[in-house]
């Protein structure tokens, strides 16, 4: 277990786990980082004096996409940048108007991602190749959708070619909180009957 980490990606072939965590000192950033499951080890990606968000492996484990306020062109409005994976020190900033929430196309040919000050959903395309190169960012859908910063609260469905996203709610009426005791101990009973429940 990890203490303060927060798990935004796994790579795909389950030996990588991406986090983000509060830095080790008084700045208000968050760093990523990288834990390893063969090795159960955890290394740095990014530690520097900004704020980082949202960690997201590309389909072939060979990039990582994030948001961050390193070069962001208005105080306070990260955009989104990628690195290879493992780092290398190369960066290339993919959004230059406010991005965040990144999310890798199925293909790893580009990304969609969040601009947060319209909450208005974007793709843009990316070829990693030499020379690299990026495409002109494209309005997709129009928001308001839920803002999280510190990881990309959506998903896209390849299979059906549709997102899931959570969407804001104008009124909240909560008439009745359910809590749920020892439900570990269910789990495990079901799971050692062989069921499903």
């Amino acid at each position: 277990v990890i203490s303060g980490g927060c798990c935004t990606s796994c790579s795909k072939d389950g030996k990588f786990v991406a986090l983000r965590m509060r830095g080790d000192d008084l700045r208000r950033s968050t760093d990523l980082y990288i834990y390893d499951l063969v090795k159960d080890t955890l290394s740095v990606f990014c530690d520097d004096d900004y704020a980082q968000y949202a960690p997201q492996f590309s389909p072939n484990g060979k990039w990582i996409a994030y948001a961050s306020d390193e070069r962001a062109v208005e105080a306070h409005i990260p955009e989104i940048h990628i690195q290879p994976f493992p780092a290398t020190g190369r960066k290339h900033q993919i959004t230059f108007g406010g991005g965040m929430s990144p999310l890798w196309w199925p293909n790893g040919k580009g990304l969609f991602f969040q601009d947060p000050k319209s909450n208005d959903y974007y793709e843009v395309s990316v070829d990693t190749g030499l020379p690299f190169r990026r495409g002109t960012p494209r309005k997709i859908f129009n928001g308001p959708y839920l803002i999280w910063l510190g990881t990309t609260a959506y998903d896209y469905d390849a299979r059906h070619d549709r997102f899931l996203f959570a969407n804001i709610i104008d009124q909240i009426r909560l008439n009745q909180i359910n809590v749920v005791l020892k439900w570990d101990d269910e789990i495990r009973n079901v799971i050692l009957k062989g069921g499903t429940k």
